[in-house]
C-alpha cells in the first residue's frame, strides 16, 4: 500500500467541470533518529517520477552558499539542505531503489500538535 499525498486542491474549472487535481505518491524513506520533535531531516521517493526529497534546514550562511554557487549555480526557486551525516543509509536506500515501498513517517510529534 502506497501513502497517496492531496497536493492542495489544486483544481482547474470551467464551469463546474474539473480538469485537473495532482496527485502525488511519496514513499518515506527515513528521518534522523535523533531529531527531537520529528521535525527533520527526511528523506522521501516520489513513487511515479523517481525523485528523491530531502527535507531538512535550509542553508542561509552567505559564505557557504557562496561556495556552492561556484561550482554549481543556485537557480531561483532552488535552496541548498543540509543533511547529517547519519542520513546517508536513508539517502542510499532512496538512490538504490531498496526502501520499504508505502513506508510512513513518525506523523506529527505531540509537542507539535
Amino acid at each position: 500500500m502506497r501513502h497517496t499525498v492531496d497536493m492542495t486542491d489544486r483544481v482547474a474549472h470551467l464551469g463546474t467541470l474539473l480538469i485537473l487535481k495532482g496527485i502525488m505518491r511519496l514513499t518515506f524513506v527515513g528521518i534522523t533518529p535523533d531529531t527531537p520533535d520529528n521535525g527533520c531531516p527526511a528523506v522521501y521517493v516520489d513513487e511515479d517520477t523517481g525523485d528523491i526529497w530531502i527535507q531538512g534546514p535550509a542553508v542561509t550562511d552567505s559564505t557557504a552558499l557562496e561556495e556552492v554557487a561556484r561550482h554549481s549555480p543556485i537557480g531561483l526557486g532552488e535552496a541548498v539542505v543540509k543533511v547529517p551525516p547519519v542520513m546517508k543509509s536513508f539517502v542510499m536506500e532512496a538512490v538504490n531503489g531498496t526502501y520499504e515501498r508505502g513506508r510512513h513517517g513518525p506523523g506529527p510529534h505531540p509537542r507539535r500538535s
